[in-house]
This record gives C-alpha cells, sequence and structure tokens, in this order.
C-alpha cells in the first residue's frame, strides 16, 4: 500500500498547489476507497514494517472536503486483502472524519 499511498500523496499536493485550493473532492474505486480512507486517517498505517510513522502518508483529512467511494469493499474475508481491510474499519470506521464529507 505504501507505493500507492505515496502516489496518492503526490496527486493529491499537486492539485492543491496547481489549483491555487485548500482542499480536493477524492474519489477512489475499489481498493482506492480503502485506501483513500487509510491517507485520511491520523492512525500510521505501518502494519506492514514497510513504512516510518513519520512517512506524512497519512493525517491528510484537512485537504480533502468529500470523499466518494465507489465498488469499494469495506471489509474482507480474503487473507491477501483482511489485515488491511481489518486495520481500516477498526482505526476509522464509518465516515469517521466528520468535517469530510
Amino acid at each position: 500500500m505504501v507505493p500507492i499511498l505515496r502516489q496518492l500523496n503526490r496527486a493529491v499536493k499537486q492539485m492543491l498547489q496547481q489549483y491555487g485550493c485548500q482542499q480536493i473532492n477524492l474519489i477512489g474505486h475499489s481498493a482506492g476507497g480503502w485506501i483513500s480512507r487509510i491517507y485520511l486517517g491520523e492512525k500510521p498505517y505501518t502494519i506492514h514494517g514497510d513504512v516510518l510513522e513519520d512517512a506524512g502518508l497519512w493525517e491528510a483529512h484537512s485537504s480533502v472536503n468529500t470523499l466518494i467511494c465507489l465498488g469499494t469493499p469495506q471489509i474482507s474475508q480474503e487473507c491477501w486483502t483482511r489485515k488491511n481491510l481489518d486495520f481500516v474499519k477498526m482505526h476509522y470506521p464509518g465516515a469517521f472524519h466528520p468535517q469530510v464529507r
């Protein structure tokens, strides 16, 4: 997930700078929805040991006005996604950040 979080972070920062705005609307399809929830959250996503807590790839909720998830699984029984989705479900239940629509 870390390479995807890095790419997402670069894209968001680029859009904020390019358009001179404070917030963006973010649309995530499939895994992009729950990866976006990790990106918005305060809890460092270090469950795989491949990134440090201060990587700056989360806590982006102040930069996002709206998060739309399309076709996003929010729970999983599949072994290759369960650990990730359990992290999201446990740390960011529901629409977690009240200021993000």
